[in-house]
């Protein structure tokens, strides 16, 4: 999924423990592309969802979560 420079640079966080703790929780594998902003995650239908949630929900926006 295309996402924007801001957003790479949460989801990657300090040393990558950001894409670290977002991979562990959701247990989904979580590759970031950061010349093309593409964020790729793998695993399950289940895992997937949980990852974009915490990516959504905890990103530099602090989107509202209600509903996803």
């Amino acid at each position: 999924m295309k996402i924007t420079d801001d957003d790479a640079a949460f989801i990657l966080g300090k040393g990558g423990k950001t894409k670290e703790k977002i991979s562990r929780v959701s247990e989904a594998e979580i590759e970031l592309f950061e010349r093309d902003l593409i964020l790729e995650i793998r695993g399950s239908k289940l895992q997937r969802r949980r990852a974009k949630k915490y990516a959504w929900c905890h990103g530099p926006a602090h989107r509202s979560c209600h509903g996803h």
